[in-house]
């Protein structure tokens, strides 16, 4: 049953206005500096991308072709060059921490001290107990290599290519893959990768996730869609050597950044290694990078071989001087400009 009828009822007003949004303050500078930090050594927020960091044991015998096992009964000597380990990792490259550091035995410490000092002099004298590349060695690399993957050279513009294909791949693929360093087509090579098919994309997804510089090639031609050159993308311009930096500029930096990977060939950064690699996996993620080259007008690069032509992208000087936040500084004359690293400032 309905309730009696009360005559006509008011209508709500509208809402309360809401309060204007507050303008947050700028940070302190301590604080803008330590974000910066913190943007280079948290790697547990970058979310977008799957990166697999190496422990040093594995980046010893994949990256380097170390041998040795530990022996109790045939104990390795102290390097007679003195090297100690803290110096020894580093030259790895390899941060001494005790959640990085999978290599306790102090017997195979003094043999990766001592791989490390003669690789430092001289790798031809590595023993063959420590080296996979020595042909005297018990496990030479020559014999055990990952045979799923064949390896061509092309030396173009004085400078050498390496070009991988994987042997078990369609004839129909797409894509190859490039890399101008040896030691990346040695880590490939010493890989256990597993039974079955080996793909283009899982070579590239493997260079990716350890960051080691690639480039995916296609056989297809780009496409002109325009005869004029791509304009290049503004960068940071230049300031006065007085100028001191605030979140502002900082600020600035990201969205000048965020807006440039929104360009096609902006993926080849995936591709790079480095600062360049590990600012750029922060925004893209690496679908785009496994999608294959885009070959954007005007930032595209070729490779010469058996009467073929590789495409690829490619990142001038310009775009890599925004990626790494490099503006110009008024020098002393007032006309010439020396560089500085806003990403690291």
């Amino acid at each position: 049953m309905h309730p009696p009828y009360q005559g006509d009822m008011p209508l709500p007003g509208p809402p309360p206005p809401s309060p204007p949004p507050s303008i947050p303050q700028s940070p302190a500078a301590p604080n803008f500096e330590l974000d910066l930090v913190k943007t280079y050594d948290d790697d547990n927020d970058i979310q977008t991308t799957t990166v697999r960091l190496r422990l040093l044991g594995d980046l010893l015998r994949t990256h380097y072709g170390f041998l040795f096992d530990d022996d109790d009964d045939q104990p390795y000597p102290p390097p007679t060059s003195g090297l100690s380990w803290p110096k020894a990792t580093a030259a790895l490259l390899h941060p001494l921490t005790e959640s990085g550091d999978d290599i306790q035995s102090q017997n195979i410490r003094n043999a990766v001290c001592d791989f490390v000092s003669h690789m430092v002099t001289s790798a031809s004298t590595i023993p063959p107990l420590l080296w996979d590349l020595n042909l005297y060695s018990h496990h030479p690399l020559y014999m055990h290599r990952e045979s799923r993957i064949s390896v061509q050279t092309v030396a173009q513009d004085d400078k050498t290519y390496f070009i991988l294909r994987p042997s078990t791949a369609s004839n129909h693929s797409p894509w190859l893959v490039v890399t101008w360093s040896a030691a990346t087509v040695l880590d490939c090579m010493r890989h256990n990768w597993p039974p079955g098919g080996l793909t283009c994309v899982d070579l590239a997804l493997y260079l990716f996730q350890h960051g080691m510089r690639f480039s995916m090639r296609s056989l297809t031609l780009p496409i002109l869609s325009s005869p004029l050159p791509v304009p290049q993308f503004e960068a940071l311009g230049w300031r006065r050597k007085t100028h001191k930096f605030t979140y502002i500029d900082y600020q600035s930096y990201n969205s000048r950044l965020l807006e440039f990977f929104r360009r096609p060939h902006s993926r080849a950064a995936l591709e790079m290694e480095g600062i360049v690699w590990r600012l750029s996996r922060a925004v893209l993620d690496q679908d785009t990078v496994l999608l294959g080259p885009a070959l954007e007008d005007g930032c595209t690069d070729v490779l010469s071989c058996d009467d073929l032509n590789l495409w690829g992208d490619k990142l001038s000087d310009h775009d890599l001087d925004l990626i790494c936040g490099v503006y110009k500084v008024e020098g002393k004359s007032g006309m010439s400009f020396i560089y500085q690293d806003f990403s690291l400032t």
